[in-house]
């Protein structure tokens, strides 16, 4: 095999190589599209659904927030943190997380906010905010979820909440 634009002689080596590479680049992309390919398929893709129990309730009595935070990436999220302004018409009593970690949960300045670790793919953590409403209506509270250190890419992570609608009644007398 000549090289044509030296003219010097090539080994067949070369061609032994280049048809090597071709048939390594025919394989990724049958496999996955190479490198932008493994990319796409290794994400992190926090669901969070929020939820209210019971949904209308009188002033005073207790409602829960349950927030269900689900990893539907293909990779795990580290760094997990939930975070939930509450309305100024509930008072704050408790938190809990289905991981049970004492600390991970507080609230600041009407925020609550809990540590909740790494979440493999295809799992759930569930926080549950206990709350009482002081002032007769309706609201909505609003839960979001971030993850802090990721090996993998994932959607902005203002996409990750969710909201639920309570409905407060006048206490009777």
């Amino acid at each position: 095999m000549t090289n044509s634009t030296s003219g010097r002689r090539t080994g067949p080596w070369v061609a032994a190589l280049v048809v090597a590479l071709a048939a390594m680049a025919a394989l990724l992309v049958f496999w996955g599209g190479g490198a932008a390919g493994a990319q796409e398929t290794r994400s992190v893709d926090l669901d969070v659904k929020k939820t209210v129990s019971p949904a209308t309730v009188q002033v005073g009595e207790r409602q829960v927030f349950t927030v269900r935070i689900t990893n539907d990436g293909s990779t795990r999220a580290e760094g997990v943190r939930m975070r939930d302004p509450l309305p100024s018409k509930v008072r704050f009593v408790k938190t809990r997380t289905s991981r049970e970690v004492p600390g991970s949960c507080g609230i600041d300045d009407r925020v609550v906010t809990c540590r909740l670790g790494t979440l493999r793919a295809d799992r759930t953590v569930t926080v549950k905010i206990y709350v009482k409403p002081v002032v007769a209506g309706s609201y909505t509270n609003r839960a979001y979820a971030s993850f802090g250190k990721s090996s993998a890419l994932g959607r902005d992570a203002s996409e990750y909440s969710d909201a639920a609608r309570a409905v407060v009644e006048p206490r009777e007398k």
